[in-house]
């Protein structure tokens, strides 16, 4: 487990080494966002908070670290389909609270872990109503991202250790690894190449 999260550790350093040294004109979310996944991934390295041993274990912290990165992709989002202000603000809160639930379901047991989980789909579906509905043309361009990578985090939550138990931590915390490269460095890499910002 600690050479996955090593990788992990290693990639998000020069990701976040690269947006924080890229020129830009605006606020730099890219590097906040990686920086927040580097500190995460550290975290979880260390160990301290996993809960039943690393093999076995549940890493809950991914998602409190999720809860503050995740937001400021949505912003990144928002911009992108060019909601206004009070959407984007709400799709940003509704972000945190996925997370947040999602860390309480992944560290609780019976029905209060399925409660929460439940909270946490219903207000993943509350934000991902606007974004894929949006008409913006900037929608096509980053559905892949959002239908890979932001529908694959629940799935995997649920075949985890955190959900069902169905998948070992060797084969859950890769696919984690991809899934944060996918949503928190390449989206970036395809936004500033390929779309308009709109906000």
């Amino acid at each position: 487990m600690n050479t996955i999260l090593a990788i992990g550790n290693g990639i998000f350093f020069l990701s976040s080494l690269y947006f924080y040294l890229k020129p830009r004109s605006e606020f730099n979310t890219p590097f906040i966002v990686s920086f927040v996944t580097l500190i995460s991934y550290l975290i979880m390295l260390e160990g301290k908070f996993v809960i039943g041993g690393t093999d076995q274990g549940i890493y809950w912290t991914r998602w409190v670290g999720y809860a503050v990165s995740c937001p400021l992709l949505m912003y990144s989002i928002a911009r992108k389909l060019g909601f206004n202000l009070g959407l984007t603000a709400t799709n940003m809160f509704l972000t945190a609270l996925v997370m947040l639930t999602g860390a309480y379901a992944g560290v609780s047991n019976g029905n209060t872990k399925w409660i929460f989980f439940a909270l946490s789909c219903l207000s993943f579906t509350a934000l991902m109503i606007p974004v894929l509905k949006s008409k913006s043309e900037n929608l096509s361009k980053i559905l892949p991202f959002i239908l890979i990578g932001w529908f694959g985090f629940p799935i995997i939550f649920l075949l985890s250790f955190e959900g069902f138990g169905i998948l070992q931590n060797y084969i859950v915390l890769p696919i984690y690894l991809g899934l944060d490269v996918l949503t928190k460095i390449l989206f970036y890499f395809h936004s500033s190449e390929n779309l308009e910002n709109k906000l």
